[in-house]
């Protein structure tokens, strides 16, 4: 099955498709095999957000356009006297809920240990999250982002591991990841401040379960593209999610920013 998706921008944003589906038995599957395709990019495009904010604030962004939306509290604090590092970082959003960029509402804390600047090869950036909440839906894990130093293009380059990551549903449901990516930072480095001129190139794999407890592996088998100044983070590259020996192929696009994507469920 092979379905061509127009979503709205909230939705996509955090890559949420929507697919109509008549009620036979054999669509009844197609569903749920969407189901693990939408589950899995939804927690992907959810740490990548929180990934994205810790970069903001460590690099010290502020700009306009944020000071007009939602300015969490950020505390950044050196506990080993006179070292600039290791630096403590605490974002946060309070507990009512606060709307930033984009419409979407974070509440809770972001906590970030890092050892280095980021750009320095072998720099330890870890981040968890405490009642930390996006969209109502609850995020917990650790995630771990490696600095490579520069690459063979003179782009920057970072390994980012996601372990017992995990997402809360609004009603309740549990949606589990695992991930390894590679990041390449290919555009916007010469404005560390500005992360909206960022785009970033990913590879890798994940692996989990969707909301319904159904298990899938993840490998991206085109590049992703992520571009902060698009409303649909994603606009580029090609996954390919496996489950019950089904194959889904989630076509991005070409770098358009746009709300569409392709979904192929076993080759049709």
């Amino acid at each position: 099955m092979k379905t061509k998706a127009f979503i709205s921008a909230l939705l996509l944003s955090f890559g949420i498709g929507i697919m109509l589906f008549s009620c036979t038995k054999e669509e009844v599957s197609s569903t749920d095999l969407n189901a693990v395709s939408q589950d899995e990019t939804k927690i992907d495009n959810y740490f990548d957000d929180a990934s994205s904010e810790t970069d903001m604030y460590d690099n010290g962004t502020k700009s306009a356009e944020l000071k007009s939306n939602c300015t969490p509290t950020v505390s950044i604090t050196h506990p080993t006297q006179g070292s600039f590092f290791p630096k403590h970082i605490v974002i946060d959003y309070g507990t009512d809920g606060c709307e930033g960029y984009f419409g979407h509402v974070r509440k809770g804390k972001i906590i970030v240990v890092q050892t280095n600047f980021m750009i320095v090869p072998g720099a330890l950036r870890t981040i968890t999250y405490e009642n930390f909440y996006l969209d109502d839906f609850k995020i917990e894990g650790t995630r771990t982002v490696t600095s490579n130093g520069l690459n063979a293009e003179q782009n920057y380059q970072r390994t980012t591991v996601l372990s017992n990551g995990k997402i809360t549903t609004p009603d309740g449901k549990i949606i589990s990841r695992s991930a390894e990516h590679i990041q390449t930072w290919i555009s916007g480095s010469q404005t560390p401040i500005n992360i909206f001129d960022d785009k970033w190139q990913i590879t890798g794999s994940a692996a989990g379960t969707n909301r319904n407890g159904k298990s899938y592996t993840s490998v991206i088998t085109s590049p992703l593209i992520f571009d902060l100044s698009c409303t649909h983070k994603i606009t580029q590259g090609v996954k390919t999610i496996t489950t019950d020996n089904h194959v889904i192929v989630i076509d991005f696009g070409n770098g358009d920013c746009d709300s569409q994507i392709d979904i192929t469920i076993d080759g049709v």
